[in-house]
């Protein structure tokens, strides 16, 4: 069987979607696996060795520049490729009005997605034709698009981790051994922190990373702060300043060698994000915090993985801006951090 799986952004959703590949996989080895993903997030996929070919499209670049006829172009030359494929069936886990239309243009027989109670936006119903009903039993992200893949291939294998597989390519660990080695950090041990979150409710206080960096460097263990744009560069030149000598901003990586450094660690810290997410797939222990979005959806799964909850009375709300952020987090301390760390590492 011709497999399409249509799962364009964004980065953690990507990952928590990689669980379908080993379903497949193991429901159909002849199974040809083809995945359509925004082109920032393709180099993850593009060695997998579950995945057969990676497909890109470039949604953002389309929005930025406001052309409609540019973006139609690109748009149905995507849906031209797709279609060349002549798959059999195409997954639709992202369920929002952007994925039906490669979804419903691909031409697949076997179209399946998200049934009216569980898809993110109703226009998505008109591109499937096997809409998959998804109990509360199947709440966490990972289960909800497994049900989707056990849908087209209802034979598949029972048990499936929720996390991965990611696996490191030998050309991204490589890449990463010299800035490794230049730091002494091939043989120390050391922590990941992401500050960052796109949300200014997935943040915690400047004071809180401070104070835990400091403990951290306390317990013994070396720091490597992870940056994706000039705020959080700052935020983590701030850290590191906290703590000289023992703490290093990551260098500019791409997402493998990205994969490749977070395997590395003793173990990540961060909010809901997707640097957090990839720790978790490449089998890095890893201690999230959440605040606005909810950890029974997102939360890395598993015993080397603890998550922290706001403990405010309305978390998770998902809202972006709330007039309770401040109170909100300050409810996650340094201290709890250090005493997960602590259980997932084993120290």
């Amino acid at each position: 069987m011709n497999v399409l799986i249509v799962k364009i952004s964004a980065l953690g959703d990507v990952i928590h979607a990689l669980p379908t590949l080993a379903y497949i996989r193991d429901a159909d080895p002849n199974a040809r696996i083809e995945w359509l993903v925004e082109s920032a997030f393709a180099p993850l996929l593009q060695d997998h060795p579950l995945v057969d070919a990676v497909h890109t499209v470039d949604t953002k670049s389309c929005r930025r520049a406001r052309d409609f006829p540019k973006a139609i172009t690109h748009v149905m030359s995507r849906v031209r490729a797709l279609r060349e494929r002549s798959f059999d069936a195409t997954l639709d886990l992202q369920g929002n009005t952007k994925s039906a239309l490669f979804t419903g243009l691909s031409r697949a027989p076997i179209r399946v997605g998200f049934d009216r109670e569980s898809v993110r936006e109703p226009l998505n119903l008109l591109a499937t034709n096997n809409k998959v009903r998804i109990g509360q039993e199947h709440f966490h992200i990972s289960t909800r698009v497994l049900r989707l893949a056990e849908a087209a291939f209802p034979d598949g294998p029972k048990n499936i981790p929720l996390t991965g597989p990611l696996p490191i390519t030998a050309e991204a660990e490589k890449a990463i051994e010299p800035w490794l080695n230049n730091r002494d950090l091939q043989h120390t041990p050391f922590i990941v922190l992401h500050c960052g979150g796109t949300w200014e409710t997935k943040l915690l206080p400047e004071t809180t990373w401070k104070k835990l960096a400091r403990s951290l460097s306390d317990a013994g263990w070396h720091l490597v702060l992870t940056a994706g744009n000039a705020e959080e560069r700052r935020l983590s030149g701030t850290i590191t300043r906290a703590v000289p000598r023992k703490a290093h901003i990551a260098p500019q990586t791409t997402l493998p060698q990205l994969a490749a450094l977070l395997s590395k660690a003793g173990a990540v810290i961060g909010g809901d994000t997707g640097p957090v997410h990839m720790a978790a797939a490449v089998g890095t222990p890893t201690v999230s915090y959440f605040r606005a979005s909810d950890p029974a959806r997102n939360a890395p799964t598993g015993e080397n993985h603890i998550y922290l909850q706001s403990t405010m009375e309305c978390a998770p709300c998902w809202k972006r801006d709330c007039e309770w952020n401040d109170d909100c987090r300050d409810t996650i301390s340094p201290e709890a951090f250090i005493t997960a760390l602590q259980q997932v590492t084993g120290t």
